[in-house]
């Protein structure tokens, strides 16, 4: 340290100047009025690790550097911090670089902290445009929405990861509810039961994913999925309690598909069809039947399968044959069956009455079969024309009907009537005449009767020059005239 000492109005030889190689022991207060050096370059410290000055002050300061311009100023071989002197905004910050526009930077050859004169902040990025803007797109916090974005600067939700995955080696990701005190989602790990998907609402837990693979609904609430930007009724639901809405508690685990009250295992609603597809308890299926009774039940009766016999009915729940069709309606005008080619043309139909109309032959007539018959509607007869076929008036009989009148009867006793219903020999003829075979210029040939198979027979010959004129065949024995 060095002393001066210099009275101007004492004596020459007072003048004192000396140079003090000692440490001072204790000074109660000093006053200086020229610079304060130490005798050495990095050699020499002020106060001590357990003897520390309490304030200080100065106007400015500078570490490892002999050019002092700033404020506060700490440089190596470059500067490492500096606080400037001016700025229209305020003072600026400048760490590791001598240029210096923004509030705050940090720097070595690239930007590491930078906060801009519009207060927002780049790390690894000199030129911010957001909030917190991430090297180039690593994190990004919107200065306008507020939407952050992992792997872009347009984050269009408030948290927006465009590509990539999530990797929560043990730790947990929480989305909130607007309250902020109930979970919505929860995905992570969960020391105690090794939890790692969780999906709940405002009180207890909906849905939990369990890292073996297990789903369970572990409280007596519902789940249920909205949308809730058209309506309330839940796109998805699976019941979790018994409530008014629901019958008994084998409602527990139904899982509804547009509708709040699913009335079985699986129930998926439409708008136009609230019971589209119903699958029971029991296994039953319904479409369009909220309560199907049978292993498949379409509507009331539009389809049915027994679930014991595996009868199929149509018209019916109680099919008694394989395939039993049945008419609500005896009046109404629906076919019970119909079988068509793939060109269209029907080959057979059965209406609501249970009439039978079949194709005979490709392009034929219709036949068609009445269950009521008469002789203006015969049991069986031709397209547009109902009173011409055939009817069974009686058991192992026949009436051949033309124009609604009976022509020809066969008995039960094998008789044959024409122009009678009621036959009394083989052959029964009632009417104006019996017209046979003619022959004119001579007799009949004698070829034509000479066996006995060929009794019976009967010509008329019409040229009148004999006086026999009918001629019966006698089998063997020959014609017989008369």
């Amino acid at each position: 340290m060095t002393l001066n000492y210099n009275n101007a109005n004492a004596p020459l030889f007072t003048n004192v100047s000396r140079t003090l190689s000692t440490a001072i022991a204790r000074v109660s207060a000093a006053t200086f009025d020229s610079d304060l050096i130490p005798n050495a370059d990095n050699t020499f410290s002020v106060g001590q690790s357990l003897n520390r000055w309490k304030n200080a002050f100065f106007d400015k300061i500078a570490i490892s550097t002999t050019t002092i311009t700033n404020l506060f100023q700490i440089a190596t071989a470059t500067p490492i911090f500096t606080v400037t002197n001016s700025g229209n905004i305020g003072n600026k910050i400048a760490v590791g670089t001598t240029t210096i526009t923004n509030l705050f930077q940090v720097a070595t050859a690239t930007p590491i902290l930078t906060v801009t004169n519009a207060g927002n902040v780049g790390i690894g990025n000199s030129s911010p445009t957001g909030l917190l803007h991430v090297s180039s797109n690593a994190l990004y916090v919107s200065s306008t929405t507020g939407f952050i974005g992992i792997g872009t600067t347009n984050p269009t939700v408030r948290l927006d990861i465009p590509t990539g995955n999530i990797n929560l080696p043990g730790g947990d990701l929480f989305f909130r509810g607007v309250e902020g005190t109930d979970s919505i989602i929860k995905i992570g790990l969960d020391p105690n039961d090794n939890r790692w998907m969780l999906l709940s609402a405002y009180s207890g837990t909906r849905i939990l994913l369990n890292n073996n693979s297990t789903v369970s609904i572990n409280d007596l609430d519902d789940f249920s999925i909205y949308n809730i930007a058209t309506t309330n009724t839940p796109l998805f639901r699976i019941i979790g309690a018994v409530g008014s809405n629901y019958a008994a508690s084998t409602s527990v685990g139904f899982v509804g598909i547009g509708t709040a009250v699913p009335m079985g295992l699986l129930h998926i609603a439409a708008s136009s069809s609230p019971n589209a597809l119903v699958v029971a308890s029991s296994g039953n299926v319904g479409v369009g039947n909220s309560s199907p009774t049978g292993l498949l039940h379409v509507s009331s009766s539009a389809l049915y399968v027994s679930s014991t016999s595996g009868n199929v009915g149509i018209g019916t729940t109680a099919p008694n044959a394989m395939l039993h069709i049945r008419s609500n309606d005896i009046a109404d005008a629906k076919n019970l069956l119909a079988l068509n080619t793939n060109l269209g043309t029907s080959l057979l139909i059965i209406d609501s009455s249970g009439n039978l109309k079949s194709l005979a032959g490709q392009g034929g007539p219709w036949i068609y079969t009445y269950v009521n018959y008469s002789n203006s509607q015969t049991a069986y007869s031709f397209y547009n024309d109902p009173n011409t076929g055939i009817n069974s008036t009686a058991a192992d009989s026949l009436s051949f009907v033309t124009g609604g009148v009976n022509r020809i009867q066969i008995a039960t006793s094998g008789n044959i009537g024409i122009g009678t219903s009621t036959p009394a020999s083989a052959l029964h003829i009632v009417g104006n005449y019996i017209q046979i075979s003619t022959v004119s210029g001579a007799n009949p040939a004698a070829a034509d009767c000479d066996a006995a198979s060929e009794a019976g027979r009967m010509v008329v010959r019409t040229d009148g020059t004999t006086s026999t004129t009918l001629w019966v065949c006698k089998g063997t024995s020959g014609w017989y005239g008369l």
